[in-house]
């Protein structure tokens, strides 16, 4: 079992203890520390603390939350793989958009064999390029793909090397340091439970579950998603329900 694999199933074990803490605080029960994770008791600690129910009611104004792009890629297919990245990258950027719903459609398109990548010049409904050569383009016409790195649809970067970035052009991840959206240094974990307190329990336990085996990229990208929804939940653009 690879490392990105054994913490993701720690992760999970965590949430799922997590979500059963909560449900037996609001029937006025003590919250159990599981003790099938040992190595994150510690932390499991302080996660309960962030996750603890709010004792004022917000009123939320944004749109529901809408169903993220499968994650990882359903094929072996190249272009099915790119594609998958940038209709996740997308998504995160805004799942309300209509060019993130084009991606997502052209990348269920291909990846499920009903059109090919490999014949002239693929191109979006408004005829610009989809891809020239080995590049890949968005809708609008902005550059996804440059060499192994990625950029969201606004032009911002997503990755350069091993750095991840938010739609907001701030810091995810640089070296082994994470960031928050709002751009304040935070544990790999601590990230991931606040993400998951806004994002549902339930939601950020399936995403993970989707990513397990996929390798480190796949997890990291559904990592800073799951961070990005989270923030703007907390700003009000989202509604989570």
């Amino acid at each position: 079992m690879s490392r990105i694999d054994r913490r993701l199933r720690q992760f999970g074990k965590l949430l799922a203890g997590m979500a059963l803490g909560l449900v037996w605080a609001n029937m006025g029960g003590a919250i159990a520390t599981p003790a099938s994770a040992p190595e994150l008791v510690s932390h499991q600690t302080a996660s309960f603390s962030i996750l603890r129910p709010r004792q004022t009611i917000i009123r939320r104004s944004g749109r529901a939350l809408i169903q993220p792009p499968e994650a990882p890629t359903p094929s072996t297919n190249v272009g099915c793989d790119i594609l998958t990245i940038m209709a996740n990258l997308a998504y995160t950027w805004d799942p309300y958009n209509s060019l993130s719903s084009e991606v997502s459609g052209r990348q269920l398109s291909l990846c499920r064999g009903r059109e090919s990548d490999s014949q002239g010049i693929p191109q979006w409904g408004n005829r610009s390029p989809l891809r020239l050569g080995t590049n890949w383009y968005y809708p609008n016409g902005t550059a996804a793909q440059f060499s192994s790195n990625f950029n969201y649809p606004n032009g911002r970067s997503a990755t350069f090397g091993n750095t991840w970035y938010y739609p907001n052009g701030s810091n995810a991840r640089f070296g082994s340091s994470w960031y928050t959206p709002s751009g304040r240094g935070v544990s790999e974990e601590t990230l991931l439970a606040e993400a998951c307190e806004q994002v549902g329990t339930r939601r950020c336990i399936n995403r993970l579950d989707e990513v397990q085996g996929a390798g480190s990229f796949w997890y990291e990208l559904v990592l800073v998603q799951l961070a990005w929804l989270g923030y703007q939940i907390e700003q009000g653009n989202i509604d989570p329900n």
